[in-house]
């Protein structure tokens, strides 16, 4: 099978066709710049559904070597009990690398709210706001810091060049602040034991932001990049140096250490009825790449 490198492309399939298209004997998730992402739809009452669901998307792509899965759990008011959901994706760290959480309202009760009569829905029933669901997510998986522990996912601008050196694929990722927040686990402990989020998007965005394909790698092995790492870093690691290291030892810690990232994403979703025009302007397809480089990069499509 042909090999795109320096590509991720992220496969959206229902939970219910992934295991026929992981028996097909040439399955295009064989293929090592493919990550499968399964949405699963949760209602509150049927969280055992789910979890079954779950628990098969796992059992159908564990065969795979160095297979990345993506979950995402969309749900709608009242909420579900995420807890066995996210216990679950929390013992898969080398399987499941991301999981995103999106409430969505039905079509019902986007009408229900614009009726001029009276309506029984309240807030509670139709709210979008993110935060109860990143409470729970904070609760569950072990953010200790709650709340301050999710960022805006527009904060991953930073990581655009080191994705790319870390051979992860070329990436724009600049939402809006708005569209969802993320924190991370590695090694089954929040990130930010190990970084200061904060700091270190404050300090290396300046450095990045005028990246290039020829200078990538020299961003990373520039003193003041180095320097600025290391005052990001709560552990005493220089994390530079494993990044940039020809040495298999430090490449093969690099790469069992990232194999332990979990990323947990809450979507603030916008529907036809919460519809924000300037969050909307920065959605596209494709994007023509913006760190010095030919051709393009993928970018967020996710709301609409």
């Amino acid at each position: 099978m042909q090999e795109l490198p320096d590509r991720q492309v992220l496969l959206d399939i229902p939970s219910n066709r992934i295991a026929a298209l992981a028996s097909l004997e040439n399955s295009i998730l064989l293929a090592p710049w493919i990550v499968p992402s399964v949405r699963i739809y949760v209602s509150c009452g049927e969280e055992l559904e789910a979890l079954k669901e779950l628990r098969e998307a796992v059992a159908a792509v564990s065969g795979f070597t160095d297979i990345s899965l993506s979950i995402t759990l969309v749900v709608h008011r009242p909420l579900p009990n995420l807890y066995d959901l996210l216990t679950e994706v929390r013992k898969r760290e080398h399987l499941v690398s991301a999981v995103v959480v999106e409430v969505e309202r039905s079509v019902k009760k986007m009408l229900q709210v614009t009726q001029e009569t009276e309506s029984s829905l309240t807030e509670d029933d139709t709210s979008l706001d993110p935060m109860d669901i990143i409470d729970q997510v904070c609760d569950v998986v072990g953010f200790d810091a709650g709340r301050e522990e999710f960022v805006p996912l527009s904060a991953a601008a930073i990581a655009e060049p080191l994705l790319r050196v870390i051979g992860y694929g070329r990436y724009l990722v600049r939402p809006s602040p708005f569209c969802a927040f993320g924190a991370a686990l590695i090694r089954g402990k929040p990130l930010s034991h190990s970084v200061d989020i904060h700091r270190l998007f404050h300090t290396i965005s300046p450095l990045v932001q005028h990246g290039s394909r020829s200078g990538l790698r020299a961003l990373l092995t520039a003193k003041k990049m180095q320097s600025a790492l290391a005052k990001c870093m709560k552990v005493p690691v220089d994390i530079a140096k494993y990044l940039t290291s020809t040495k298999d030892e430090d490449t093969k810690l690099v790469e069992s250490t990232l194999k332990t990232l979990q990323f947990f994403v809450v979507h603030a979703k916008m529907d036809i009825f919460d519809l924000d025009g300037n969050r909307r302007l920065g959605c596209a397809a494709v994007t023509v790449g913006k760190l010095g480089e030919d051709g393009f990069a993928a970018s967020c499509t996710g709301c609409m």
